[in-house]
């Protein structure tokens, strides 16, 4: 379906009761369809709308884990708890400390802390409840040596002074300032334990410093560091800021740095990638996350094993092995919120596991030609509902907002939008598999409205892609999106001529019934014959949603019109209004029942309906932003930006 205005704001909360409204299709004499009174409503067109599951998922800024526990922080939605192995959380009350670093003691699973805006909040019972330990304006970063030492940083509340250093050795009861190694402000980044806990490290952006004395001195260092890890027998790594260069094949690289002594000397590691985030392998090495998935290795970085994940790896924000096995990881990322890569007989296995978490802004849905497969994009990527529930498909993250998707049956997935310099882009899936391609389908500024698949051939799907100063096109492939190819252009196979740059491409659809496309373009509809694309008016002002069932062409107006034609007609008719603009149309195989998404409204229409009338309105979901149905399960889907997913029976 084409994309609607995105909405940025993250749905709240499901509702809490069943909606149950009328659509129905109003009948009138013969009098202009803008002007046709609303008949009474007509049983046949009821639909009891629900509350539907919701994709969720937030932003995360770390995750911790020990014993049978995981904390996860996020940006916006307070601090979630799991102990499920991350399949479902609930929130915490961390006492005002929110968006920070996550830490557990290596040697006492239930003792942890939470390092960020409000101070310093500890637990002793794995993060069910928390208290606070420090309370302060920030705690940076947060530290904990495998003796119990505890070495956090803070800053004075109402004050921009840099980053104060304080150690415990009681499990955080009592804190004792030590001696930092710099004046004025700096921009601390890491703070981590050497072999002994009076080994101490401090990273900023461009310099580190290096003590063995817990303070007293220190030593400067003029290599700085994003990310420090420190594993159990006191080595630590270092990575973020050092040296980057061009590697072989077109891509960059730097080297992580290790040392065995307390960070007075450093030794560069060969790596093939750029490190994102770095978490220590509880029996020894190091997890990294990289622009090219997770990376691990436990050989002291002599040999690096792919753990996959790809797509998702490079926005990551925190990571920790998993606290059920340490050769699976969790980290968390800057959109969706949690992730998990874990062995398996056949490689590695990526999953997003934010049950729990907030539910997420959904801007499209589509849905497979004959089985119950449901997709929801929006601006944290693309959601998949096979029937057992929402998981993320890994398209999406880091390219802006998914405005169009559409799924195979054999679940082949295609994603698509415009990605950060506004070029149209689709990726190309599968909902078993995280490892998506991208294909950058216009040079120009743009974005894909819309996408559809052959319901017969999953290697062929087209995008619809309005382009802002060129003409906006059609895209087919035939190969499963290895190569696009344009075959509609607008002001080229759009006559009458119009101008290149002015004609909106707002939909495209396969009519499974004469084999051909019909797309919806601002000048109009046009249908496909082989070569030939002609046109079948629906007015002066153009059409932004069209849906066929090969006997019937429905389209929706730039306007509040709603047009009517059968298969021989090259000209529509007028045939409802709609009380606002059609943003998508949805049409039942049997051509019996149609559905509209006008002004934020589901209307529900008969398109074999002898006499012209208004649509039934105001009806529930509120504020609908997109529709889709789902003809296997004879149901129909549809979002709101406030109240998540609902979805109602049509048979």
């Amino acid at each position: 379906m084409p994309a609607c205005s995105p909405s940025r704001s993250v749905p709240a909360t499901l509702a809490t009761a069943l909606l149950a409204t009328t659509l129905v299709t109003a009948m009138a004499p013969t009098a202009p369809a803008s002007l046709a009174p609303t008949a009474e409503p007509d049983a046949d067109t009821d639909l009891d709308w629900e509350p539907a599951p919701t994709p969720s998922g937030a932003p995360a800024r770390d995750v911790g884990g020990s014993g049978e526990a995981l904390v996860v922080s996020t940006w916006r939605e307070g601090t979630l708890r799991s102990t499920d192995g991350g399949h479902s959380f609930s929130p915490v009350d961390t006492r005002g400390v929110e968006e920070g670093e996550v830490v557990f003691d290596p040697n006492d699973p239930e003792r942890g802390y939470l390092a960020g805006f409000g101070g310093l909040a500890r637990t002793t019972d794995a993060g069910e409840t928390w208290e606070l330990s420090l309370e302060t304006e920030r705690s940076r970063v947060v530290d904990i040596h495998p003796d119990g030492t505890v070495a956090a940083s803070i800053r004075a509340e109402d004050t921009f002074d840099s980053q104060t250093f304080l150690v415990s050795e009681d499990g955080g009861d009592t804190w004792t300032e030590i001696p930092k190694p710099y004046e004025g402000s700096t921009s601390l980044q890491g703070l981590a334990f050497g072999p002994t806990s009076q080994d101490i490290v401090v990273a900023g952006l461009t310099e580190s410093w290096v003590t063995d004395d817990r303070g007293q001195t220190w030593t400067h260092q003029d290599q700085g560091a994003r990310w420090l890890a420190s594993e159990t027998d006191g080595t630590i790594w270092r990575a973020g800021m050092g040296e980057t260069i061009p590697s072989g094949d077109g891509t960059w690289e730097e080297h992580p740095e290790r040392s065995t002594d307390g960070g007075q000397t450093w030794e560069a590691v060969p790596f093939d990638h750029v490190p994102r985030e770095l978490a220590p392998h509880p029996e020894g090495g190091l997890y990294v996350a990289t622009s090219q998935g997770i990376h691990v290795t436990t050989d002291d970085g002599d040999t690096w094993t792919d753990m996959g994940a790809d797509t998702v790896a490079w926005l990551a924000t925190g990571m920790v092995a998993d606290p059920a096995n340490p050769d699976a990881v969790f980290f968390t990322d800057e959109q969706i919120g949690l992730n998990h890569v874990e062995p398996t007989d056949d490689g590695y296995v990526y999953e997003g596991r934010t049950q729990g978490f907030p539910p997420v802004a959904v801007d499209t849905l589509a849905t497979a030609p004959t089985t119950d497969v449901v997709l929801a994009g929006g601006q944290q990527g693309l959601y998949a509902n096979d029937g057992t529930g929402w998981t993320h498909a890994g398209a999406g993250l880091g390219i802006s907002t998914v405005d169009a998707a559409a799924a195979t049956d054999t679940g082949r997935l295609y994603a698509g939008g415009s990605n950060g310099i506004y070029q149209p882009y689709v990726q190309v899936g599968h909902l078993d598999d995280s490892d998506w391609s991208k294909h950058i389908l216009e040079t120009n500024d743009g974005h894909v409205t819309d996408l559809t698949v052959h319901p017969d051939d999953p290697e062929t799907a087209w995008a619809a892609v309005a382009v802002d100063l060129a003409p906006s096109k059609v895209y087919e492939t035939t190969d499963g999106g290895e190569t696009w190819e344009p075959i509609f252009t607008a002001g080229a196979d759009t006559p009458p001529s119009v101008s290149n740059v002015n004609v909106g491409m707002n939909e495209v659809t396969y009519d499974d019934a004469q084999d051909r496309l019909v797309v919806a373009t601002g000048n109009g509809v046009y249908v496909q014959t082989g070569d030939t694309w002609t046109p079948r008016l629906t007015g002066t002002d153009g059409a932004r949603a069209v849906a066929t069932n090969g006997n019937i062409t429905l389209a929706g107006g730039q306007g509040a019109d709603l047009w009517r034609a059968h298969t021989d007609e090259t000209v529509f008719a007028p045939w409802a209004e709609a009380g606002a603009r059609v943003d998508e149309l949805e049409l039942a195989p049997s051509g019996e029942r149609a559905w509209a998404l006008a002004g934020g409204t589901v209307q529900a229409c008969h398109p074999e309906a002898p006499l012209q009338g208004d649509c039934t309105r105001d009806t529930p979901p509120v504020d609908a932003t997109a529709i889709s149905h789902v003809t296997a399960a004879e149901t129909l889907w549809a979002t709101t930006p406030h109240d998540g997913l609902y979805r109602a029976a049509t048979n």
